[in-house]
């Protein structure tokens, strides 16, 4: 967007935006607060970043860390109620296999209440069994 912006209007209505104007523009966004806005920047660089590594790096540790595990889908389910279950873009065969091989071990520990399919996401809803009163 910003990029495009640049041109600016084709009937010369609008000029050209400045750096100083997307500056003013965030700034705007943010309800005119500076401390705010670096920390939503921060916020979206780190995110960013960590994008860029887990997608640079397939067998970097942080993959590893991301993964999904038993142990630590027991551990969140000992905790709460309810556990969502979100499945969307899997880019190889290996994350379609670790993905089933979660969804087996939920279907077999968690009573699943609701699944949403569609084209580009699955959303299941499990009950886990620690407090939860319909």
């Amino acid at each position: 967007m910003i990029l495009l912006s640049r041109q600016g209007s084709k009937t010369g209505w609008l000029p050209i935006p400045h750096l100083h104007d997307i500056y003013s523009l965030f700034l705007t966004i943010s309800a005119n607060s500076k401390i705010y806005l670096l920390l939503i920047m921060v916020l979206c660089g780190i995110g960013l970043f960590s994008a860029l590594l887990t997608h640079f790096s397939p067998d970097s540790q942080l993959k590893t860390f991301l993964s999904i595990q038993d142990a630590a889908l027991a551990t969140y389910g000992d905790q709460h109620p309810r556990l969502f279950f979100i499945v969307a873009r899997l880019s190889s065969n290996e994350d379609v296999l670790r993905t089933q091989t979660a969804e087996n071990w939920l279907d077999s520990h968690y009573h699943l209440i609701e699944q949403i399919v569609t084209p580009t996401i699955t959303i299941r809803l499990y009950v886990t069994g620690t407090g939860y009163h319909p």
